[in-house]
């Protein structure tokens, strides 16, 4: 019978994934359902999963896979992005049996035949610029309204997402769910990489941020200029994070400030890097303009650094009481900030238990349980 296995009970729950933006160099997006799947087979009982790749399956993939005991691969040899997926992805999607497909962004293809939950990480902004142009942005939200139009429900991984979403879009509260996402690889990373040459423990402040637009560091790198004479001392700034577009303007910005010998640009880190680096922090201080999550802050939270962060987007749900909050268009207040925590190693200590407080907010468990309930309750109301 269709809707029974052979042993006689009911068919287990068929919960599709769009995994193609999991690639063989690690994505935002990727991380994200790569831990979607780790959480998910803690709870796996009566669930088939569905995996949607591209003509290859990436080990990380198969990987994270392994671990669930019901689950199958379906390829759809389409990239992930584009109008040439929109128009025909449902060519190769529709023929699967789903209750639901679970799509972890925002370009959901025309025609799909079956109920979908829709992942919102970003909402762009027409004012503050994330790297690529307005017409990219203005077409990025178009493909935004489609898709939260088109989903029985949809995800938003943050209150403020969330706001954006009723505001800009109209989408009523009865389809919209928070969940924070899961764990980002950093947290699970190995110990034991090397600090990098030049920094001491405990002597630098840390930045975890690509070198887009909205990450702020030009203004973070002359409020550390106007705190460094004050810092004494060997301290430094510590970036890492990948340049984007032209790679010139940041260490211009650096030389300009008069503080090259200060600021150590370090480029991508690596998960067991990047877990050194926050271990041996002073603090983090992630001053960005727009952020719809924010993983460097539970990162912080998760290795014991203390944090500064903007007062901006949703910075402040992420980080509760757990960090000193700043304007991130105001240098002086960046650099008072530094200062502040540079000198009082009391209120650091307070901010690391603060933090710790905050993790059980961002439990892989919670958000792979809140995942599958919305994704049952979208299969249930169509």
């Amino acid at each position: 019978m269709k809707n029974r296995t052979d042993r006689g009970r009911s068919r287990p729950f068929r919960l599709g994934i769009d995994c193609r933006l999991v690639l063989d160099k690690p994505t935002g997006i990727g991380s994200y359902i790569l831990g979607t799947i780790r959480g998910l087979s803690a709870v796996a009982g009566g669930l088939r999963l569905q995996l949607v790749t591209g003509e290859s399956v990436p080990a990380t993939l198969t990987a994270a896979a392994s671990q669930f005991p019901d689950v199958g691969f379906w390829e759809c040899p389409l990239p992930p992005f584009g109008l040439r997926q929109k128009l025909q992805a449902h060519r190769y999607l529709n023929r699967l049996d789903l209750d639901v497909l679970l799509y972890p962004h925002h370009d959901v293809p025309f025609s799909l035949k079956m109920p979908v939950v829709t992942v919102v990480h970003h909402v762009p902004s027409l004012f503050v610029g994330t790297g690529p142009n307005l017409a990219k942005r203005m077409l990025l939200l178009s493909s935004l309204a489609w898709s939260v139009w088109r989903s029985q429900r949809v995800v938003a991984v943050s209150g403020y997402t969330a706001q954006l979403l009723r505001r800009f879009f109209g989408v009523p509260g009865r389809k919209l769910a928070v969940i924070y996402p899961p764990p980002s690889p950093v947290m699970t990373a190995e110990k034991g990489a090397p600090l990098p040459e030049g920094l001491r423990a405990g002597r630098y402040f840390l930045s975890v941020a690509e070198w887009r637009p909205h990450k702020n560091l030009a203004r973070l790198v002359r409020a550390f200029a106007r705190a460094r004479s004050g810092l004494g001392g060997d301290w430094k700034l510590a970036i890492a994070g990948a340049p984007y577009g032209d790679g010139r303007w940041l260490p211009e910005e650096v030389e300009r400030a008069g503080v090259s010998e200060d600021v150590l640009l370090l480029g991508k880190v690596g998960p067991e890097g990047l877990r050194t680096l926050y271990e041996n922090a002073a603090a983090l201080v992630f001053v960005s303009l727009l952020e719809n999550f924010g993983y460097p802050v539970v990162e912080a939270f998760h290795f014991g650094t203390p944090v500064i962060c903007s007062n901006a987007g949703s910075l402040p749900e992420v980080a509760g009481n757990a960090a000193v909050l700043v304007n991130p268009r105001d240098e002086i207040q960046i650099a008072d900030a530094m200062l502040k925590l540079a000198a009082d190693p009391g209120l650091r200590q307070e901010l690391v238990q603060a933090g710790k407080q905050q993790l059980p907010r961002f439990s892989p468990a919670v958000s792979a349980e809140q995942t599958l309930k919305v994704c049952k309750e979208a299969a249930r109301n169509p």
